[in-house]
């Protein structure tokens, strides 16, 4: 009785004690045994009583007087909590015998909270947040708290309920993570693109304006939604005296600021005015008269009003 007790084998403890007392009712010892067997299993009352049994052979028993201090003290505990007497070590054998809960039994995080509160009962405490530990706790003691048993879904669906939670917020990530190496390469690309329009900037000073349009060009295709490097590419073609040219890609550079820059009125005021001022080479006066307005309307730049 004594091995299986160190063991914790409470129940197997008991049967040995009391074969004990039964083979020898007037050793001490025996219910010192049948008593520390009964309190491993919580069952106070009779704990006691065997404690007494075996006073009353040996009163000055002082082993028997201590295991009988304690178990009084922690029987006083127990009425205080209901949870000492429902979560005992054959309590495991109940929640597997239970349909509604024997499913708990196979989730690893469930069984070291029950070992935990089955060792030290005044845990539960802790664990009672936990539904599944709530509802076991209604199972096996036949109380029923209003309102509690309403919020208890069945643990495959809370186990779904997990998963798919899991799956949405590793999809949010990735998505997330997505965006950042996007906007990464965003950054990167208007780096990239600014430094080839300085460059091309470069070659327009030195009159090169071929190598000029190749770097815009280049510009352009890391940056295509950046409208100000196709008013650089009409100010070759102006250069160049290729004013019919220009005209054409300033209205199609005006038609890329509606679309990706359309607040920018400082730009479609300089591409009016580079357009107007195409017009004007060609005496073309009227239209260069109409679109320098134009151009003013968008942006009042000195440039134009001394131009017009």
């Amino acid at each position: 009785s004594a091995a299986q007790a160190s063991l914790r084998n409470f129940t197997e403890a008991l049967n040995d004690a009391k074969r004990c007392v039964a083979i020898k009712g007037d050793w001490a010892k025996g219910y010192q045994r049948l008593g520390a067997a009964h309190h491993g299993l919580r069952d106070y009352e009779e704990a006691i009583e065997a404690y007494e049994k075996g006073l009353q052979i040996e009163p000055t028993n002082a082993s028997l007087n201590e295991s009988l201090s304690a178990v009084q003290k922690e029987a006083q505990a127990s009425f205080a909590s209901p949870f000492a007497k429902i979560f005992t070590k054959d309590c495991i054998d109940k929640i597997r015998s239970n349909p509604k809960i024997a499913p708990f039994m196979m989730q690893p995080d469930f069984v070291v909270m029950l070992g935990k509160v089955i060792e030290d009962p005044s845990q539960v405490q802790q664990f009672l947040k936990d539904r599944r530990m709530m509802q076991v706790f209604m199972e096996l003691s036949g109380i029923n708290i209003p309102g509690a048993s309403d919020s208890f879904t069945d643990p495959e669906e809370e186990a779904e309920k997990r998963r798919a939670a899991k799956a949405k917020a590793d999809a949010e990530k990735k998505a997330d993570d997505a965006k950042k190496a996007a906007a990464a390469a965003a950054a990167h690309g208007n780096a990239e693109a600014l430094k080839l329009k300085e460059e091309g900037n470069e070659f327009y000073k030195q009159r090169k304006f071929d190598e000029a349009m190749a770097k815009y060009d280049a510009a352009v295709a890391l940056e295509p939604k950046n409208s100000t490097f196709l008013l650089n590419r009409t100010a070759v073609y102006f250069e160049k005296q290729e004013y019919e040219t220009c005209i054409a890609e300033c209205e199609k550079a005006l038609e890329h600021v509606k679309e990706h820059n359309k607040n920018d009125y400082q730009l479609v005021g300089k591409l009016l005015t580079r357009q107007a001022f195409c017009n004007q080479k060609l005496k073309n006066y009227e239209a260069a008269i109409a679109t320098y307005k134009k151009a003013l309307v968008e942006w009042r730049n000195p440039d134009t009003l001394s131009k017009l």
